[in-house]
């Protein structure tokens, strides 16, 4: 059974920052795969990241002398893999294509079992009326293919309203019970499920979400991965001991003394 986390650019970049954690907190079990077209995203050129405490790097054996906008990495030991998107698309109108063209055909490549969805959404703005319950934090939403056959017959657009509450099947502790066509999980789900080279292997979907607002979300990604693995969305993740950042976060995630450097300009 094999695994692909697909994070989401989203509100503070937590899904982003979530698969830094968890790539740099088990760096020894991760390595590069590859790059994947990235001609829908926003142009970006990058220094090879690595584990901010010395740890193995994530690009061993490769002769690669930056990082690209979209890649892959692959847990071998425990079936999983991850991408990493750096940039957001260029346009919201892209997201059908880049789903039709470069996720699905990932799916049949790698041979996916069950794919994750990590996505964040504003705490302080119901854009989408989809926050049901505003005092919990998280959300798990999970389709299964053994569904398909009653749930294909409902895929036509022109027929939907704005809210969607039968395609993904939420826990009661989610804070959310629905989604919204303008969410960007609406047009993945959509796309994957009509797709005409769907991969035969995936048997399952799984929404990750998380309320939050912009800013340094380091912690916040932190608590969500940690979320994740406890509630085993994909259940080869192991526990973290210790959570080990990105060099490229230094002086701009993270920093626990950041507020203690302006103490004199109030005192």
């Amino acid at each position: 059974m094999s695994y692909l986390i697909l994070p989401l650019v989203s509100v503070g970049n937590i899904p982003q920052l979530s698969v830094d954690w968890l790539l740099n907190s088990q760096s020894n079990e991760w390595e590069y795969l590859e790059a994947l077209d990235s001609k829908y995203l926003v142009e970006f050129v990058g220094p090879l990241d690595r584990p901010e405490d010395g740890s193995k790097s994530l690009y061993p054996d490769v002769e690669m002398k930056y990082s690209s906008a979209l890649e892959v990495f692959y847990n071998k030991k425990r079936g999983i893999y991850a991408i990493q998107q750096r940039t957001p698309l260029v346009s919201g109108n892209y997201l059908n294509n880049f789903i039709v063209e470069v996720i699905v055909p990932l799916l049949s490549k790698y041979n996916v079992s069950e794919l994750c969805i990590w996505d964040s959404l504003s705490a302080m703005e119901d854009e989408n009326g989809v926050i049901v319950h505003p005092d919990e934090i998280f959300s798990l939403g999970e389709f299964h293919f053994d569904d398909e056959a009653d749930l294909l017959s409902k895929l036509h657009l022109d027929d939907q309203g704005s809210m969607v509450n039968n395609w993904l099947r939420f826990t009661p502790a989610s804070f959310q019970d629905k989604i919204s066509i303008d969410q960007p999980i609406f047009k993945i789900l959509f796309q994957i499920l009509n797709a005409v080279q769907r991969c035969c292997t995936l048997h399952s979907i799984k929404y990750c979400n998380c309320l939050a607002n912009e800013g340094d979300n380091s912690l916040d990604s932190q608590q969500f991965l940690q979320w994740i693995i406890s509630q085993r969305v994909v259940k080869s993740l192991p526990t973290i001991k210790k959570f080990v950042r990105p060099l490229s976060w230094k002086g701009v995630y993270g920093v626990a003394d950041t507020r203690d450097k302006f103490k004199d300009l109030y005192s």
